[in-house]
């Protein structure tokens, strides 16, 4: 598959972006062959305003002005910027405006021809199962073969989900696409990293988890992840869980694409104000929100069996 059929699949399946409407394409500095890709189809369906800006030093630095002021007049945006837009307050003033977009961090060739090119509409049927299989949930159960055993609770009211479906006034999400998710809330127990894309060689990394915060840290080898815990203000909160839902998708060594494998589930540490309300008494900011992948996971919802070593029992 091309990146001109990626390309086509983001602003048609997932954007559905029309004839008189503005896109506003976001770059600081990913791969030209993409960019480009991503112009000649904006510029074959509609209208493009195309911006460059600097990379940012951190995830979440706010967006230079020039660049919120155009997201804030735009009718859609696409964002395969290196770093995430997603936790800005310039991202979330747009989408609370009406602007319609998707982040898509550190995209880059291997996921536009693989994971970017799912059936949405299949996406969507499996997300929306997923999706009401978590919101009639209270306690989730996880357990992997590397060691991990979680327990946390699920406030209803807060769980959300992404299916790659942005078609109506404010939608926002991430492409790829596919995952339910919800924030942490009394996380409890043993977290044994897996994958973990923002800090790979922290596999085997084991973090004891009491009342929603890493207490206790064991690793072999000094790694980005024991150092960020350690360093970072927020970094120890367990910010979210989600369940990916993406029968494309691959483990690659992305943050973004990485979360939404199919039978798999992530635990995100750090930044939560996106998944909590204004004034929500446990909103936790923080520089970081990192999503650690738990391969071959058997997962329970209550006491209904959801994944069994990565396989969706949800589905049957």
């Amino acid at each position: 598959m091309s990146l001109e059929s990626a390309a086509e699949t983001i602003l048609k399946e997932c954007l559905a972006v029309k004839s008189d409407e503005e896109v506003l394409l976001l770059n600081d500095g990913n791969d030209p062959e993409i960019i480009n890709a991503l112009k000649r189809e904006i510029q074959r369906k509609t209208n493009l305003n195309y911006v460059e800006y600097p990379e940012p030093e951190v995830q979440g630095e706010e967006l230079p002005n020039r660049v919120e002021e155009k997201l804030l007049n735009a009718d859609v945006f696409i964002a395969p910027t290196n770093k995430s837009i997603s936790y800005t307050r310039a991202r979330s003033k747009a989408t609370r405006k009406g602007v319609r977009g998707a982040s898509m961090p550190k995209l880059n060739k291997e996921i536009m021809e693989t994971s970017v090119q799912a059936d949405y509409k299949g996406v969507s049927k499996i997300t929306d199962k997923a999706y009401k299989h978590l919101k009639n949930t209270k306690k989730i159960r996880i357990k992997t073969p590397s060691g991990t055993e979680l327990r946390l609770n699920v406030e209803s009211d807060k769980v959300g989900n992404l299916d790659g479906i942005l078609h109506e006034e404010g939608d926002f999400g991430n492409i790829p696409s596919g995952e339910v998710f919800g924030p942490g809330i009394n996380t409890e127990g043993k977290l044994v990293i897996d994958k973990l894309a923002m800090a790979p060689n922290s596999t085997g990394t084991e973090l004891v988890i009491e009342d929603n915060r890493v207490v206790k840290i064991e690793s072999e080898r000094p790694n980005k992840l024991v150092e960020n815990l350690k360093d970072i203000k927020g970094a120890k909160n367990i910010a979210e869980f989600g369940l990916g839902t993406n029968p494309n998708a691959e483990i690659v060594g992305n943050n973004t694409n990485d979360e939404k494998v199919l039978g798999t589930v992530h635990i995100a540490f750090g930044d939560n104000k996106f998944f909590l309300p204004d004034g929500d008494e446990r909103i936790v900011e923080s520089e970081i929100h990192w999503d650690a992948v738990c391969e071959s996971p058997t997962v329970y919802f209550d006491d209904k069996q959801i994944l069994d070593q990565g396989k969706p029992e949800f589905l049957k």
